[in-house]
């Protein structure tokens, strides 16, 4: 293997990539330090918009979007945003919800 300058070993075989502990070690910090701003912008939001919700949920824009025109979720329109409120979504993922039944957004009790 050969080592590169920014802490890479490259092995002979294309598809293995070694790295070095201090290149682990400094992709970790790089990791936490994003994973802190992610964290700290959406706890400081008292409200969130769709991106915070795509974010925090790994869903598509659609599939987002689905749910803050449902009419059981409680988003509000703030001229052109649509947002919620941080307790609401909270709130209203708390309630269990059947998926297997057709409209996962609405509560099954």
């Amino acid at each position: 293997m050969k080592k590169t300058k920014n802490l890479i070993e490259k092995s002979e075989n294309k598809e293995d990539i070694v790295l070095t502990i201090p290149a682990l070690l400094e992709l970790q910090k790089q990791i936490e330090e994003i994973s802190r701003n992610i964290n700290n912008q959406v706890v400081n939001n008292l409200f969130f918009n769709i991106e915070d919700v795509m974010k925090m949920t790994g869903w598509s824009r659609k599939t987002v979007e689905e749910l803050f025109r449902h009419p059981e979720f409680p988003s509000t329109d703030l001229g052109k945003k649509q947002l919620v409120l941080k307790t609401a979504f909270i709130n209203f993922f708390s309630v269990k919800r059947k998926s297997s039944e057709r409209n996962t957004w609405i509560n099954n009790q």
